[in-house]
């Protein structure tokens, strides 16, 4: 299996690979929580067959996107893991989700935001695999089904939606959610996009 993860922070990757039992033993960064967890042997990837994708054109502003991709590239070297970075181009994400007024509520705006980046996820594994530039890719998946803040069997829906015969999406057991800590990289407190953070700053006040 050779397999491509679109990844949207460090933090969902590090949950990712541990519920999928590819973390080293001497990583600092993750800490297990209250309950021990197990991966599911089903769910068991070998991490020398993944290849990170950060396509994230919703993450805003461009700070924000700059220091999770900073965080991402340290993991990455930390994990030996190839790192393919797509263009950052918010008008992708806009096009979808104008920025004014009436602002779009969550459920109407994360669905669109979902079926963009797995699509350009899978198209680009698809080109890849055309291009026969090595051993094509046999299936995706993405980091945003450990994520609180997305929906994991609604991106499980469009991820299957967007296969084919020789690209299969792969959505590991996230259910019951293991209870991790990390620490040590820049970690974000919202979502990414506009509205989530204007969301967020607003239930300050």
């Amino acid at each position: 299996m050779k397999f491509l993860l679109h990844t949207c922070c460090a933090d969902c990757l590090l949950r990712y690979l541990e519920i999928t039992g590819c973390r080293p033993q001497n990583n600092t960064h993750l800490k297990h929580g209250a309950a021990p967890f197990s991966p599911n042997p089903a769910d068991h990837l070998n991490l020398a067959d993944i290849t990170l994708y950060f396509y994230n054109p919703n993450l805003y502003p461009k700070a924000e996107y700059q220091a999770r991709l900073k965080a991402l590239k340290g993991l990455a070297e930390l994990y030996e893991l190839p790192l393919m970075v797509a263009d950052y181009q918010p008008q992708d994400y806009f096009e979808l989700n104008p920025p004014q007024p009436p602002f779009p509520e969550t459920p109407k705006r994360c669905a669109p935001c979902w079926q963009l980046r797995l699509a350009k996820t899978a198209a680009f594994a698809k080109d890849f695999n055309q291009e026969k530039e090595g051993v094509p890719f046999t299936h995706y998946s993405t980091t945003l089904l450990v994520s609180q803040y997305q929906s994991a069997p609604e991106l499980t829906a469009i991820g299957q939606s967007l296969t084919t015969p020789r690209l299969q999406f792969f959505a590991p057991n996230t259910t019951p959610a293991p209870t991790f800590k990390t620490s040590g990289f820049y970690k974000q407190n919202y979502c990414g996009c506009l509205f989530s953070l204007l969301e967020k700053t607003t239930q300050k006040y």
